[in-house]
């Protein structure tokens, strides 16, 4: 997978970043103070509480954390996808070069939807139309942005899951999204998100309902993309560090800690971080050694504690922890952690 497609303008076969040239390709992502509600019949869960990060051009950003801790909620909220009601964002911003993806209107955002932003959900099959098949659902968005021809969107379906690794790509287009396997499903998403040429592209956990064969197939068709930024939403950190520059750590809807890979892989500073790491598979164990896992359960989202929602199962907490919510704290070169034992340590 090399050159250039003329379908998808994506450069293949060097990382993304490489040289400023490809990093002018990439669209930079902002995200501040980003605050998410839901309506439920035991009062308003705050899903998403405070969360900031960003995505620089051509920069791959992963974000982790247990199910449930808000990943999904983010990346639907930047791109206006969640049901309101239940869901509404309370406040917080998000800029996608100087566009602010929070307070555009519906033509703008369907205007920027496709071809600014791709996004890859999480599982291929609910995802598509099971009554459309492939290669019009992955062109569907170009015909309606450009307003190519049947004939046309016929041509460049084919293509489009040729460059995505699809065997007999032009026949591929003509079926129905239950005769393809999840790996092939899953690369026509990636196809669909690539077809308008975005510069930012989401995906959603797309690896998580894949086999481990088909998971590294997937991943090394996106590290081969040039020129994209990548939100890559995980709870996989074996494919952070093997796709992601840094990494942003989600715990019940906050950011605990972010930073470039290499650090956090080496020297986490939360101790959720800690014990995410800890409890992942390593061959060089005791293979008769019980996992390692954390105690306990996340909080109730509706039921938020006064001061840091990890206090329950931190094994380092201390008083103030109780009381006073920790704030993102600069601990490092690039680094930060919202956690007070760290803080205190890093003055």
């Amino acid at each position: 997978m090399t050159g250039i497609s003329s379908a998808t303008g994506v450069r293949t076969g060097r990382r993304p970043g490489a040289t400023e040239e490809t990093r002018a390709a990439g669209a930079s992502l902002v995200v501040e103070d980003l605050v998410v509600d839901f309506t439920t019949s035991r009062g308003i869960a705050r899903a998403v509480n405070d969360v900031s990060f960003r995505v620089e051009p051509g920069e791959r950003v992963a974000i982790v954390g247990e199910s449930g801790c808000g990943k999904s909620t983010t990346a639907l909220a930047l791109l206006g996808l969640l049901p309101t009601p239940p869901a509404v964002v309370r406040s917080g911003s998000a800029r996608l070069d100087d566009v602010d993806l929070l307070g555009v209107g519906n033509a703008e955002r369907r205007r920027l939807l496709g071809r600014e932003v791709g996004m890859v959900f999480q599982d291929a099959l609910s995802s598509f139309s099971p009554v459309m098949t492939i290669g019009r659902q992955v062109t569907d968005g170009v015909r309606a942005h450009e307003g190519i021809s049947r004939r046309q969107a016929k041509l460049l379906a084919a293509e489009l899951l040729a460059q995505v690794g699809i065997p007999d790509p032009a026949r591929r287009a003509e079926q129905y999204p239950h005769e393809l396997s999840g790996g092939m499903r899953q690369r026509a998403m990636i196809a669909m998100a690539l077809a308008g040429k975005p510069r930012l592209l989401i995906a959603d956990e797309p690896t998580t309902a894949l086999d481990v064969t088909v998971q590294a197939q997937v991943l090394d068709l996106v590290k081969g993309l040039e020129g994209l930024s990548i939100l890559w939403i995980t709870h996989d950190l074996g494919v952070v560090a093997s796709l992601a520059d840094r990494v942003v750590v989600m715990y019940a809807g906050t950011v605990v800690e972010q930073g470039p890979v290499r650090t956090i892989f080496r020297q986490p500073a939360h101790p959720y971080t800690r014990g995410l790491l800890r409890s992942v598979p390593n061959l060089a164990d005791d293979r008769h050694a019980p996992l390692a896992s954390m105690p306990g359960l996340p909080p109730d989202l509706a039921d938020l504690p006064a001061g840091c929602p990890f206090v329950d199962r931190c094994p380092e907490a201390v008083s103030l922890c109780s009381t006073v919510r920790p704030r993102l704290t600069d601990i490092g070169p690039e680094q930060a952690a919202a956690c007070h034992v760290t803080a205190g340590r890093a003055s």
